[in-house]
Parts: C-alpha cells; sequence; structure tokens
C-alpha cells in the first residue's frame, strides 16, 4: 500500500495576541493540505474560531458532532451554513488551549468542490469532529483562521500547515 508523504509547507507562532492567521500563496504541489492548530485563547468575549479559504465568505455547508466529558457528560449533533467553517462557536474562551487539526482535500482540484474533516480536542476533555464542504471549485491558494473579536488568538499559539503527496 503506497504511503502518503507529508511536508511542513510554513509555521506561524503568534508573537502576541491577534485575532487572525493566514497562509497565502499555498503552493500547488501537494493533492491534501493538513492544518494543524495549537490555540492558546485570550479570553475577550464571546469569540468564535473560523477557517476562511481565499477569502470567500460564502458556500461553506457544515456538519458535525461534539461530545463533553468530565462531570457533566453532553452529545449532540449541530450543522448548517456559514460565511466560513466556523470551527468553534461562542465558548472559544471557555476551553482554555485546545487543537485543531484540519484535513483538506483536493485544494488544487478546479472540478470539485473542497472538503476539510476537523477534530477539535480541548485540555477541559471536549471533542468536536466537523465535515465541511465547500461549495466553490476554485482551487485554494489561501487559508485564514481567524476570531470575530480582535485579539482572540493568544501569544504562543502556533499554526502549521502541511502538503501531502498521495501516492
Amino acid at each position: 500500500m503506497p504511503t502518503a508523504t507529508y511536508e511542513k509547507i510554513q509555521t506561524y507562532t503568534a508573537a502576541s495576541a491577534q485575532d487572525t492567521i493566514t497562509f497565502s500563496s499555498i503552493p500547488s504541489t501537494y493533492t491534501d493540505l493538513i492544518l494543524i492548530s495549537h490555540i492558546v485563547p485570550v479570553n475577550n468575549g464571546a469569540a468564535y474560531l473560523g477557517i476562511r479559504f481565499n477569502d470567500s465568505a460564502s458556500g461553506y455547508v457544515f456538519g458535525g458532532s461534539y461530545w463533553t466529558g468530565g462531570s457533566s457528560t453532553t452529545r449532540g449533533v449541530y450543522g448548517g451554513t456559514d460565511s466560513q467553517i466556523e470551527i468553534i462557536g461562542n465558548q472559544f474562551q471557555s476551553f482554555g488551549a485546545f487543537t485543531v487539526h484540519s484535513d483538506i482535500f483536493d485544494y488544487i482540484s478546479t472540478s470539485v468542490y473542497k472538503t476539510a474533516l476537523t477534530h477539535i480536542r480541548t485540555v477541559d476533555n471536549t471533542s468536536r469532529s466537523l465535515a465541511t464542504t465547500w461549495t466553490s471549485t476554485n482551487a485554494i491558494s489561501k487559508i485564514t483562521i481567524k476570531t470575530n473579536i480582535a485579539a482572540c488568538i493568544g501569544s504562543g499559539s502556533m499554526f502549521t500547515l502541511y502538503g501531502i503527496l498521495r501516492a
């Protein structure tokens, strides 16, 4: 069975609190992308975390599930449409540090919609999984991670974008 080759494209570490991280000029030499984010949130109110492709503010359809562990276990499903992939809603700051792993498939194809599978794991034992389709056939050349309130992504947050070559 062939194995995929992972190559680091770029790593960014926030030196100060900010609301936007951008990976631009993404090379078109891979088949898929993986974005790994280790985020230290800053408590600036009811912020959400989202991902947007090519600055497009439309065409995102998503569905997912969540599980909250600990003394009060809750689970459920959610879905809808948005102006971006809304990774974490208004409880962004309540999680403490968390990790987001997003697989973005066929990002250079101009004949298919783009699909991203995202998994979030928080220090308080919350887990979320999300499948998103960006209903565009445009190749992805830019990824923006953003919050709706200024300076919510804390200093020391780290984002790494990998390219994958499927054999």
